[in-house]
């Protein structure tokens, strides 16, 4: 994989990146443009999927503002679960302790193909997103494809192979998992998608991942506030 000595360098990379290709909109990349150039002060990276889907017929500066709109006023799903765990709004291009990316920087189809070639053309960027936050000490996963893209950068732990995504969630300690990447650790915490609809699970998952996540709101707002 590639390395990239700064953040302008990186969005850079990534915004004439012709890696991916897709019938319909060709390869339509995305990352939020930091205004203070490297996230070298963020502690929380929240990892989503892709580009929710009713923007993918925008141009990017209208994407990246409306999102940001999401962030600073808790609307839409992600921006408003991520103001949740982290008891307060943010602003994307600017929070010096938290981080919204996408696992999957280009607009993919639905068939699994395409995702998995998504997620492994994407993967170095992502890499160097982390190397580029230093004081990083939780990366949340929101969902199973944002999970693989994590997995693709260092391989899951052992006890967690041909484990089901529901079942990681379920069964991960309240203070997450760690994962070494480029020799730091790190302490990740998978969960469902926020659009996830939990009715899908039987009463005793659903109870755990509540119960997790309640845990992990209370660690990384504390966190964010110090």
């Amino acid at each position: 994989m590639g390395y990239y000595e700064s953040f302008s360098k990186l969005c850079n990379a990534v915004l004439n990146c012709q890696k991916n290709t897709c019938p319909r909109f060709g390869c339509q990349p995305f990352i939020f443009e930091r205004k203070n150039d490297t996230p070298a002060t963020v502690k929380i990276l929240f990892l989503s999927e892709e580009i929710p889907a009713n923007y993918k017929e925008r141009k990017r500066q209208d994407i990246i503002s409306h999102l940001r709109s999401e962030c600073l006023t808790r609307g839409g799903i992600v921006p408003s679960s991520i103001c949740a765990i982290i008891g307060r709004n943010f602003d994307p291009l600017e929070d010096e302790d938290v981080y919204w990316t996408m696992g999957l920087k280009c607009i993919p189809n639905k068939n699994h193909y395409e995702v998995e070639s998504t997620i492994e053309n994407c993967r170095e960027y992502l890499f160097n997103e982390i190397l580029l936050m230093p004081q990083l000490k939780y990366i949340v996963a929101f969902g199973e494809n944002a999970f693989l893209a994590l997995n693709k950068i260092n391989s899951l732990p052992s006890h967690m192979w041909n484990k089901k995504f529901s079942e990681i969630v379920n069964n991960t300690p309240v203070t997450g998992f760690e994962m070494q990447i480029n020799g730091r650790n790190i302490a990740v915490i998978p969960l469902f998608h926020p659009s996830h609809d939990y009715i899908h699970y039987n009463k005793s998952q659903n109870h755990n991942a509540k119960k997790l996540k309640e845990h992990f709101i209370e660690i990384l707002s504390k966190e964010c506030r110090r």
